[in-house]
């Protein structure tokens, strides 16, 4: 079937479709957890391959010719066909970068591809502290020294006059939906099958769920080899699940399959920077449309990003200095945890979350981080603001990959009248 933007995507796809270099994780990553978790420092920075140095210099001028090739003054679908090579240049730039040593370049990039901090976001970051800092679990633990004092430090960061309960809209959302629990626990072959369900049901029949003998600790999504990967030691609770699944199967796998049957080649791999829209919907679905557990993560990363850029206490951090904002972070969270277990949980929490917003990076320079893991929230606040806008708009959400909060994106749509 002829798509109205053949001609556009069949070129994109000649030149540059084929760039699918990722990024790796640091190659002395053991040695620098190891390092702060036995001497508490961390005096080495992340160290990356260099391989590929010329491959993507090479791609980068590339992207520069064909951007040429679209005309900066004409069809819209044209415009959005040159963002989305300066966007896929944008990401070999950072990729770049990183082999470089360019600490700075990586954070200005990333926030290019993904999100800045917003006052908003930092605004329900700090309402979400006040909320954990009151919490009852929190308030009787104080008697503490230790737990006493990490409130006291903590508790300067936010406005302490602030009403328990009266937040903004983004966290009344997040707080209000239900909250359950529930002990089942699915094995990965458990897991495998209800999410094969699942597949059937959005119609996507070319995909493939596999469970392999690998080191990842989650269920990993594949667009391009249509396959979801399950640990075979993966297990987790079913309420767990049905928010994995809510997430990445009926968000990003539906979309993927119902953008490659559109008219529109790009709504199967994406529109320019449809990333943070597709993950604000992913949070919303899986949000609002389940029981739901809070898992703040996406929340706390973005504190932390506060953190690390100085808009907390006007300094910016390294990644030592997160790694000691998340250690005490964690005991103020959960303080019978911490009691009854000690440090070790600390630990875990602190680097999973201190090193989500150093990847990439070398974790030596202040205020430099990796911006990605920005787009949960900063998506969600977009799609609650779209939806007040124009919640007709919610009907589209899953005819492709675009960002509903985009003006141009819905533009694209109206002008095809899809």
């Amino acid at each position: 079937m002829k798509k109205i933007d053949d001609r556009q995507f069949n070129s994109y796809q000649d030149h540059l479709g084929y760039f699918k270099l990722k990024p790796r994780i640091p190659l002395n990553y053991k040695e620098i957890y190891t390092e702060w978790k036995e001497n508490n420092s961390v005096s080495q920075p992340f160290l990356y391959s260099e391989k590929n140095k010329k491959y993507l210099q090479r791609f980068i001028k590339k992207c520069d010719e064909f951007e040429m090739s679209f005309p900066k003054e004409g069809l819209l679908l044209d415009e959005i066909y040159r963002l989305k090579v300066d966007n896929i240049k944008s990401f070999a730039q950072m990729m770049l970068s990183i082999k470089n040593k360019k600490d700075n370049n990586v954070c200005n990039y990333s926030k290019i591809l993904y999100s800045n901090i917003s006052i908003e976001g930092k605004e329900t970051a700090l309402q979400y502290l006040h909320y954990a800092l009151n919490k009852k679990n929190v308030i009787e633990h104080l008697f503490h020294p230790e737990l006493k004092k990490i409130h006291t430090n903590y508790s300067a960061y936010i406005n302490n006059d602030l009403e328990v309960g009266v937040y903004n809209k983004t966290l009344r959302f997040i707080l209000d939906q239900k909250k359950t629990v529930n002990n089942l626990i699915l094995n990965s072959k458990e897991i495998k099958k209800e999410v094969e369900k699942e597949l059937i049901k959005i119609n996507a029949l070319e995909w493939k769920v596999e469970i392999k003998n690998v080191h990842k600790k989650n269920l990993a999504v594949n667009q391009i080899k249509k396959v979801i990967i399950i640990p075979a030691e993966y297990s987790l609770y079913e309420t767990k699940l049905d928010s994995i699944i809510a997430h990445e199967i009926h968000v990003h796998v539906n979309r993927a399959v119902n953008g490659e049957k559109s008219p529109l080649n790009i709504l199967g791999v994406g529109l320019p920077n449809y990333i943070k829209g597709e993950e604000g919907i992913a949070k919303y679905i899986e949000i609002a449309d389940k029981e739901y557990k809070l898992n703040a993560t996406f929340i706390e990363v973005y504190l932390g990003a506060c953190y690390i850029e100085g808009e907390l206490d006007g300094s910016e951090h390294d990644f030592f200095e997160t790694l000691n904002f998340y250690f005490d972070l964690w005991k103020l969270l959960h303080p019978k945890k911490y009691l009854q277990y000690g440090d070790e949980k600390a630990y875990e929490y602190a680097w999973k979350h201190g090193f989500r917003l150093f990847r990439l990076t070398s974790g030596q320079e202040k205020g430099s981080y990796y911006a990605k893991d920005l787009i949960y929230l900063q998506g969600l606040m977009d799609i609650l603001e779209s939806l007040e806008k124009n919640p007709d708009e919610k009907k589209r959400w899953f005819l492709g990959k675009y960002d509903p909060s985009n003006e141009q994106h819905v533009n694209l749509l109206n002008e095809y009248c899809l």
